[in-house]
Parts: C-alpha cells; sequence; structure tokens
C-alpha cells in the first residue's frame, strides 16, 4: 500500500484531529528524505499533500529536507574492455600524465587527501 493510500485509509478509519495530521506530516516529511526500499520521493510528498489538504493547509508552506541517496551496487566493469574508449585513453598514459591527471581532480574535490 503506498503512503498515499495509507493516509487516505488513515482519515477515513479514524477521523484523527488536526495536531494528529500534522505530526504525521512532519513524520513524512522526515520519511521524504529517504523513503523506504520500494516507495519513491514523489508517493511520499503526494501522502505529505494529501494531509496537508485535508487540515486546510497549503503545500507550498513545507519545507522538505534534501533527498539522500541511496546506495547503489557498482556493476560496472572491473576492466578495461574494448567498448570502452576512455578506458583506453586512461590505460595509454604516461605515470606522470596520470599523476598530474590524479591531482587535477584531487584538486577539483577541494578536499586534502
Amino acid at each position: 500500500m503506498t503512503p498515499l493510500q495509507q493516509a487516505r485509509q488513515w482519515i477515513a478509519d479514524q477521523a484523527p484531529s488536526t495536531e494528529e495530521i500534522q505530526q504525521s506530516i512532519d513524520n513524512l516529511c522526515h520519511i521524504y528524505a529517504r523513503p523506504p526500499q520500494g516507495v519513491g520521493h514523489g508517493e511520499v510528498f503526494a501522502a505529505i499533500s494529501f494531509l496537508m489538504t485535508a487540515i486546510g493547509g497549503n503545500v507550498d508552506e513545507i519545507v522538505l529536507p534534501d533527498k539522500i541517496s541511496a546506495g547503489e551496487l557498482d556493476t560496472g566493469p572491473l576492466g578495461r574492455t574494448e567498448e570502452e574508449p576512455a578506458l583506453r585513453e586512461v590505460a595509454c598514459l604516461s605515470a606522470d600524465d596520470k599523476k598530474r591527471r590524479f591531482e587535477d581532480l584531487k584538486a577539483s574535490f577541494e578536499v586534502p587527501f
């Protein structure tokens, strides 16, 4: 069941108070940053919007947290492949060129290693 469906069922079955709905909106705003597996940010936002409408609020008043990207499995190739010319280009660089490119990349992050 999606968060929106759960919110609709909760409103219909429980007839919660405005304070309870507001607390649920706050909880959903925290969940929005990192929704559970199988639930998208849009689905959480739809539930928030529905609950805001239920209490006569304006969705534009909500300040949502930044989305936290979930880590994903890197399934890229571990070595050189013929299909990827960029990898071949890097493999052909001299040690000095590789070091220079690494230092340039490191400087672009502005983080000391």
